[in-house]
């Protein structure tokens, strides 16, 4: 069913249970009281999540096998490390099918995520690459910005800054 809204969360086991479409256990590095904010929008073929945290943590996740994810940082701050692939502004990592991994951050950190039907990620990868998007059996990064010429960069990197990172 479509809907969307916004939680803040201070206990990390809460965080954990609200991130549906994957399985995260997390483990907090460092002292200092949990914070996380979602931003969440749901369609009827598509999941939209943001998520700030404010202290760093390991996380291992396990992705639902049925959906599409793709994942990026929506931050200025220190990005997420993804199965030890640290992503910069404009990466976007494609996950597999039911892929397992982990991510880190080193401090607080914005990223955001997409879960969609693999079908749909085919269908709509057609247009905008011209041939069909599947999944890849494997994660797999796509670093936009080698292609961003250098005027475009700072505005690729301004598109969605965290609201908590200087």
């Amino acid at each position: 069913m479509p809907g969307c809204g916004t939680r803040t969360f201070l206990d990390p086991d809460h965080y954990e249970a609200s991130l549906r479409q994957a399985h995260i256990e997390l483990v907090i590095t460092s002292r200092g009281e949990f914070k996380a904010h979602t931003t969440w929008a749901e369609l009827h073929c598509l999941q939209l999540l943001r998520c700030e945290e404010d202290v760093p943590r390991i996380g291992y996740l396990s992705l639902a096998p049925q959906l599409a994810f793709v994942t990026f940082p929506t931050g200025s701050g220190p990005s997420p490390v993804w199965g030890g692939t640290e992503l910069q502004a404009g990466d976007i990592m494609f996950h597999s099918p039911g892929e397992r991994l982990h991510q880190w951050t080193r401090g607080p950190s914005c990223w955001s995520l997409i879960a969609l039907d693999p079908r749909q990620l085919e269908k709509y990868g057609l247009p905008l690459s011209g041939k069909p998007l599947p999944l890849p059996p494997a994660g797999r990064l796509l670093r936009l910005f080698a292609r961003c010429s250098a005027p475009a960069a700072p505005a690729c990197a301004s598109l969605s800054p965290c609201r908590n990172q200087a």
